[in-house]
């Protein structure tokens, strides 16, 4: 290989990232991104969704989903115009978020004050409010290989997120006074009132001039 026949090809002793010497640069890091993002982000409350694939067993799909529980964290992005767009199927947003949370923060902003247990990582289909907008947005992928350093990738989490649509998400009883009642399930899915005009009368036909009734052979009854 030229120059390189004198490098040995043995792991570099300089650089081993599983040494415990670079725990504390990477403590480090962990810490500066949470600070940043802490300072500098946007408070947000997230809703966490449940998604049991077991509810059919076929396709591993849930359609009896619910809002489990809420809770207030930090995210860094840049604030969205909240853009209209008008095209040929109707009005759509251009708004698409990329969100950036510290691992750090949302382990301990996630944790639930009754099993102790943290929330493991953002998932799809979970649901963001933003503070200063009451602006809610659905989550439609997450990554964690932004940021990486010293080959992990424990700092951030990268979330994709676009405006939330109404899907008739039940709520829990922990979540009747949240903010996220105000847009979801406005209409009721099954009331089809609204479609048929009842008040319209039983029949709607003038008969022309000189047209006899229909000869009946049961004599009307």
């Amino acid at each position: 290989m030229g120059n390189f026949d004198n490098i040995s090809c043995d792991k570099n002793s300089y650089f081993d990232v599983g040494n415990k010497a670079y725990d504390k640069d990477k403590n480090l890091l962990s810490l500066m991104i949470n600070e940043y993002y802490n300072k500098y982000g946007v408070c947000m409350e997230y809703y966490i969704t449940s998604y049991d694939k077991e509810y059919d067993k076929i396709f591993g799909e849930d359609n009896d989903r619910k809002h489990l529980r809420n809770f207030s964290f930090n995210g860094y992005f840049t604030l969205p115009r909240e853009d209209k767009l008008w095209n040929k199927f109707g009005i759509t947003s251009s708004d698409q978020l990329t969100i950036w949370i510290s691992k750090r923060h949302f382990e301990a902003a996630s944790l639930d004050p009754n099993t102790k247990i943290s929330y493991i990582r953002p998932q799809i289909g979970d649901h963001l409010k933003s503070e200063y907008s009451n602006y809610f947005y659905e989550i439609t992928e997450v990554a964690e290989d932004t940021g990486q350093f010293l080959q992990s990738s424990q700092y951030v989490w990268e979330i994709t997120a676009l405006p939330m649509k109404d899907e008739y998400i039940s709520l829990s009883e922990s979540l009747s006074a949240s903010d996220i009642v105000k847009v979801m399930n406005l209409d009721d899915l099954f009331n089809v009132k609204n479609i048929v005009d009842d008040e319209k009368e039983e029949v709607i036909y003038e008969p022309k001039k000189g047209e006899l009734p229909k000869d009946d052979p049961f004599g009307n009854w």
